[in-house]
């Protein structure tokens, strides 16, 4: 269901949408084919194998020791060169692509297969028919393919209630090149995949007098229905309750707002990606003893506390913490263990990479 949105009334969206728990929705998707597919097809340890986008998607939810806990012993790129393990099961997570699908019929050609006989393959998106022929087309790989999954998951889960859709260019895409229609279908295709994710059958809503809005949003609602005709099995919000309601996808333009991008905005979380150089939620420091990572994500519990509060108050806030850290380090550590000491000097480097970072923040601000 398409409606479009005016300006004046942008403000009125109505009551039922919803704030959506985005990383614990695609946790639990991710973990289907850990918990649903591969154990009971295959009860040994397996290699995982992603490409750059699949491994985008995967790191932003679950790192390698909760793998692990699912026979995942090792993850490898599918654009490397990778040691055989013919002894063991591969489960590939992948975009459906003719290049990734190239690389996994060459994995089972000729006399030495790369893998065991048990193969699974995941695609983050739904699979041309093209792709699929050429698997098909392909007898080696073909007979020892025990699941092949449209497994609809091609977003990046950035915070509980923040995605990303990863397309960095789409912005002079869109605005720029005389056809704007490839990645209007890109941007369609991957919020259907959010959608399935997060199991809503939104009422869709556009801004009015924006083109690229109600492209994208005719695009969508296609995508969407084929999705739920050709998924019998899948279920939504406010499909049998009808006391919750269907959710709303409200799609407007940066021309609604174009002044936010050159507003500098004081807040820790702001001022850590606005002047420091991330890569995804890792930043790298410099520290006496070389250069470290660190993590700023939903795992970080001081990160969590303070995103979201002004730069000062956390400057104030963190070096109180530090300094009372540091007084009773000394007092409660006597006559404790190793274990405890070395706690107590990991949680001191903590908070000290948390000053280091605020004072980048500001010199950085003041140059």
């Amino acid at each position: 269901m398409l409606w479009y949105v005016s300006k004046m009334s942008l403000r009125f969206v109505p009551s039922y949408v919803r704030i959506f728990q985005v990383c614990h929705a695609v946790k639990c998707h991710l973990n289907k084919p850990f918990l649903f597919f591969l154990p009971d097809a295959f009860p040994g340890w397996m290699v995982l194998v992603l490409d750059g986008r699949a491994t985008k998607v995967m790191s932003s939810s679950m790192g390698m020791y909760e793998l692990m806990e699912h026979r995942i012993t090792l993850a490898e790129d599918i654009n490397k060169d990778r040691a055989p393990f013919r002894d063991m099961g591969v489960a590939y997570f992948i975009d459906p692509t003719e290049s990734n699908v190239d690389k996994i019929i060459a994995d089972f050609s000729g006399k030495k297969k790369k893998y065991g006989d048990d193969v699974f393959i995941f695609t983050l998106s739904a699979c041309p028919d093209k792709i699929l022929e050429k698997v098909k087309a392909c007898r080696s790989l073909l007979k020892r393919i025990k699941v092949f999954n449209e497994f609809n998951c091609d977003f990046l889960a950035k915070e509980s209630r923040i995605f990303d859709l990863g397309m960095k260019s789409c912005f002079r895409q869109l605005f720029l090149e005389p056809d704007p229609h490839g990645v209007e279908a890109e941007i369609a295709k991957k919020l259907v995949t959010l959608c399935a994710t997060l199991k809503e059958y939104p009422i869709i809503r556009y801004q009015e007098d924006s083109k690229r809005s109600k492209a994208i949003a005719t695009l969508v609602s296609q995508k969407l229905n084929e999705f739920v005709g050709n998924s019998p099995d899948w279920w939504y919000h406010g499909m049998y309750d009808n006391t919750r309601g269907r959710s709303t996808l409200l799609l407007i333009d940066r021309s609604e707002d174009p002044l936010s991008p050159f507003m500098h905005e004081f807040t820790y979380q702001a001022m850590a990606h606005d002047l420091l150089n991330f890569e995804g939620n890792k930043i790298s420091i410099e520290t006496d003893k070389g250069s470290k990572d660190v993590l700023l994500n939903m795992d970080d519990k001081v990160w969590l506390e303070y995103k979201m509060k002004h730069v000062a108050e956390v400057v104030d806030n963190l070096t109180d913490k530090l300094k009372e850290f540091a007084k009773n380090q000394g007092v409660e550590s006597n006559g404790s263990n190793q274990t405890f000491e070395e706690l107590v000097s990991l949680s001191l480097i903590l908070f000290s990479i948390y000053i280091y970072l605020i004072s980048c923040y500001l010199a950085t601000f003041k140059e």
